[in-house]
């Protein structure tokens, strides 16, 4: 489990669940428009979107910001973020 992280049944700590859940969605999106348009202009991947969207240096910037953010956040809130310490996270 990770930390002292509260853990399902099969060992999936309970804080990991939203990522679990927006990594499927994602994954899931990308297939379906794969599947229904591939490289299709009427039909844009997230791949291709993401793409389209980086041409704009304050899209970079404010994807900078936000990723900057999430990494920051547990330890501007007082908290020690994830660390990977001999083979466990704490």
């Amino acid at each position: 489990s990770c930390g002292d992280a509260p853990a399902r049944s099969g060992g999936v700590p309970v804080a990991a669940l939203p990522w679990i859940v927006l990594a499927a969605a994602a994954a899931g999106l990308e297939a379906a428009a794969l599947v229904l348009g591939g490289r299709s202009p009427a039909v844009p991947t997230l791949s291709t979107v993401v793409d389209r969207a980086l041409v704009w240096r304050p899209v970079r910037f404010l994807l900078l910001c936000g990723w900057l953010s999430l990494v920051l956040a547990p330890e501007l809130a007082g908290r020690p973020a994830l660390r990977r310490s001999g083979g466990r996270w704490r």
